[in-house]
């Protein structure tokens, strides 16, 4: 069944994967969203549901993040509307399914962008270096992310790899399998910044340059490095 409107099409890979390769032999640059090119406030996105359902945050907080909703979500396990209904009933609020998809998408009210790092991504989507974006996300919050314009000033990736679309969240191997493929280079030559040490870890178990990072300017740096530009 549809999902409420939100955005359904697949991410898929465009036809323009080039092979331009750095000094440090990264060919492809992975990118993570939240934390690297978005930031997001769960507390504030609890708020909005909140205040669009009429009930207390933790209540949103405990179904979401507490029940594993939201993993779930992400992880594209269940079906938005089947969440919406999910947290309804989690909330003793009935069984309107649609309410709950509104609650879904005010909880996804938390993201704010990222200038410079946008910035940055664009320059390297300017240059020879493959560049694609690599995240734990829910079709939700993909939704409210491009539907709100918040990442209309990143120039288009190559790839775009989403958890809820390859069935499996960072660190499962099934979603750097996935990325590894859609980048169509040797995994020693895949780059990759993300704010989560296991995430991290993961990669460079396969091979790859990855590089934590929690703030906007560990982000350039950690790009300029892997790129051997600074």
């Amino acid at each position: 069944p549809a999902d409420s409107g939100v955005l359904s099409q697949r991410p898929v890979a465009t036809s323009r994967i080039r092979c331009g390769r750095t000094l440090s032999g990264v060919a492809f640059l992975y990118f993570d969203l939240g934390n690297v090119l978005v930031r997001f406030d769960r507390e504030r996105g609890y708020a909005a549901a909140a205040d669009r359902l009429g009930v207390p945050a933790a209540s949103v907080r405990e179904v979401l993040e507490g029940g594993g909703l939201q993993a779930r979500l992400e992880a594209g396990s269940i079906s938005v509307d089947a969440a919406g209904g999910e947290l309804m009933r989690s909330l003793g609020r009935g069984d309107d399914a649609a309410a709950g998809v509104a609650g879904l998408r005010a909880a996804a009210e938390m993201f704010e962008a990222v200038p410079e790092t946008t910035d940055r991504f664009n320059r390297v989507v300017a240059s020879s270096v493959g560049v694609g974006i690599l995240s734990n996300t829910s079709r939700v919050h993909w939704a409210h992310l491009t539907d709100t314009g918040l990442l209309s000033d990143l120039q288009t990736p190559d790839v775009t790899v989403l958890s809820f679309d390859v069935g499996a969240m960072k660190p499962h191997p099934a979603v750097y399998e996935a990325a590894e493929m859609m980048a169509e280079v040797d995994p020693t030559m895949i780059g990759f910044v993300d704010d989560m040490a296991e995430n991290i870890d993961a990669a460079t178990a396969r091979g790859w340059q990855a590089i934590q990072v929690r703030t906007p300017e560990e982000t350039l740096k950690a790009v300029d490095r892997l790129l051997n530009q600074g």
